[in-house]
């Protein structure tokens, strides 16, 4: 289904909003080569200079298909952007939505004016409710959203879309200031909020709180685009709970021009996101609503408590921490290990009863887990990722997850019979030998097993 958007005819009426998916060039060229329904495709906010943004974790669940996210406007900053922005190519039947951020006006103006070159339009992120001194803090002022959007407009000649915040007392005040600025649509909305979720009796978030996403702010989109609407005939993109064709439909009863699908895309590969769109397109052009049903709603973010029953130290940067229970975790999965008040990152398991985590020190998480002593608790959340079927001999392989290479990992003698999970290795930024590993052996004269090696240049 084609849609008229700011002067183009786009392929499809979706979108995915800011930071969820399409965060980095070679992602926003897949899902333009791919997912032809996703007619506007959004960056990532994008400010003047790099930013790290918050430690992990940056997202949970509080109620199935209920989020909090603070992610702290991670970004590469304007120079890198463009770099990368550049390499993409847009077809003609897609819009390119590049979203900016700025603690000023000025900082705004100079975003824009390096980023337009690359862009169908900018989206000005005024709404971010968890970044201090960015978006909702300036979204909330009529008179300071006028002076940006009027401010941009007149660096650019392309469309200039702000993302309005719905934490505010009546949107259409806001939407209105926008509008006489020089906008040329509106977006509503950002996650509301913030919000507060904790487990075990800690703040699961680093940054305590979070915008609010998913099926929860539904209604508070609802709100939004019909006080929008009310006072304007622009283009409005509506995103905040949508994910099925009956959302959709309200969200277009009530203005909306564009969709945007976000927190409703939790748990699906890459694959299943391209038949949940091709789906809910035909859900829109049949009245069906097929599309719906394949929301993962079941994904499960909970974090089991652990205790570290032994931390054994391999060698300077390597070690091996086992906790205290066992984990159902197949070959290709991973996990998130969650410790509250130092960070969260992914980790394959060396093996799954006893849970075993082989950790090479490579910042500050790890080397958290590096002092790890007996007694101390820490969290996983998971299994996710996609299992895979072991060949019938004990191999060693490479995961997707942020694992360690150490020089020489022995594995336990056992008997071929009982490796019924794959040890997952890789090494960040080393040079890998396969001979410099002692595989699992049936017996101590056996031959070692077929090894695959695989290099992951990124860091833990």
């Amino acid at each position: 289904m084609t849609t008229e958007f700011l002067g183009k005819q786009l392929s499809g009426p979706f979108t995915i909003p800011s930071g969820i998916v399409t965060t980095a060039p070679s992602i926003i060229q897949r899902v333009m080569d791919t997912m032809p329904e996703i007619g506007v495709i959004t960056t990532k906010s994008i400010g003047f200079e790099p930013r790290l943004g918050n430690r992990e974790p940056v997202y949970s669940q509080y109620a199935p298909g209920c989020f909090v996210n603070a992610v702290g406007l991670t970004n590469p900053g304007v120079e890198a952007a463009l770099q990368g922005l550049q390499q993409v190519s847009v077809p003609a039947d897609r819009f390119l939505l590049v979203s900016i951020f700025g603690g000023s006006v000025d900082e705004f103006v100079a975003v824009a004016k390096q980023l337009a070159p690359v862009a169908d339009g900018l989206e000005l992120n005024l709404s971010c409710p968890h970044a201090k001194g960015y978006g909702m803090a300036m979204g909330q002022d009529p008179e300071m959203v006028h002076e940006v959007v009027a401010a941009v407009c007149d660096a650019v000649d392309i469309p200039v879309i702000p993302k309005l915040t719905p934490n505010v007392d009546d949107i259409a005040v806001i939407g209105r200031a926008a509008l006489e600025g020089g906008a040329s649509a509106l977006c509503a909305i950002n996650t509301a909020g913030p919000g507060y979720t904790e487990s075990h009796g800690h703040p699961v978030l680093s940054n305590g709180m979070g915008g609010m996403s998913g099926k929860g702010v539904l209604p508070i989109t609802l709100k939004a685009l019909k006080a929008l609407r009310a006072i304007t005939d622009a283009p409005l993109i509506g995103c905040g709970g949508l994910s099925s064709a009956a959302d959709c439909r309200d969200a277009m009863h009530c203005g909306a021009t564009i969709l945007g699908i976000g927190s409703g895309l939790t748990g699906m590969n890459t694959g299943e996101m391209q038949r949940y769109f091709a789906d809910l397109a035909c859900d829109l052009d049949e009245g069906s609503d097929a599309a719906g049903q394949q929301v993962r709603f079941d994904v499960d973010m909970g974090f089991k408590p652990y205790r570290v029953v032994a931390n054994d130290i391999v060698c300077d940067d390597i070690t091996v921490v086992t906790l205290d229970g066992d984990l159902d975790i197949q070959a290709g999965e991973y996990v998130f290990v969650w410790v509250p008040g130092v960070g969260e990152k992914p980790f394959s398991c060396l093996t799954h009863n006893p849970v075993r985590l082989a950790v090479i020190n490579v910042g500050q998480f790890t080397d958290h887990c590096y002092q790890l002593s007996a007694g101390d608790a820490v969290y996983l959340r998971g299994p996710h990722g996609v299992a895979v079927t072991p060949p019938e001999v004990p191999t060693l392989s490479a995961s997707q997850a942020v694992l360690v290479w150490p020089r020489c990992i022995r594995l336990p003698r056992t008997s071929a019979a009982t490796i019924t999970r794959s040890t997952f290795l890789s090494a960040p930024d080393r040079q890998i030998d396969s001979t410099s590993v002692t595989s699992a052996r049936t017996s101590p004269a056996s031959p070692s097993p077929p090894m695959t090696a695989v290099p992951d240049s990124r860091a833990g």
